[in-house]
């Protein structure tokens, strides 16, 4: 009986698309993975001064290096250098050809945790967010 089960939900189900959550929606072109990028950060000075702001790129591509990006957002310099430098060491397949835009969210918690860590989530090359604890005030009496 429990074979026969397995026979027909197998039958069933073949041919069907497996179903999975939270899945990163893939490049629509496969030159666009990247090989390597360093490590986005918050910048310090933002951190002190609370200054959270999305920062939109364009960028664009020449076998597999960024050669071009300017930004399209009005927040505080500070993010757009942050968010300009990352980028810039982005490095795609040798074929890779493109313009795309990137989006780089930073963000400040409002109260301070435990880990002192940011944190990073990514959905490259599409999505960089930032999400760091503010800066720890200190009293001198």
């Amino acid at each position: 009986m429990k074979l026969t089960f397995l026979v027909v939900f197998g039958l069933l189900t073949a041919g069907k698309p497996a179903v999975t959550r939270n899945a990163t929606p893939k490049p629509p072109d496969e030159s666009l993975v990247i090989q390597h990028a360093d490590m986005p950060s918050y910048p310090a000075m933002a951190r002190v001064a609370h200054v959270t702001g999305t920062v939109q790129i364009e960028i664009t591509i020449r076998n597999g290096v960024v050669v071009q990006s300017e930004q399209r957002s009005s927040v505080h310099p500070i993010l757009i250098n942050a968010a300009l430098e990352n980028v810039r060491t982005w490095k795609f397949r040798p074929d890779a050809n493109a313009k795309f835009s990137v989006t780089y969210i930073y963000l400040l918690k409002k109260k301070r945790s435990a880990s002192g860590n940011p944190r990073i989530e990514m959905e490259l090359p599409y999505l960089v967010k930032i999400t760091a604890q503010p800066p720890q005030t200190t009293t001198n009496y």
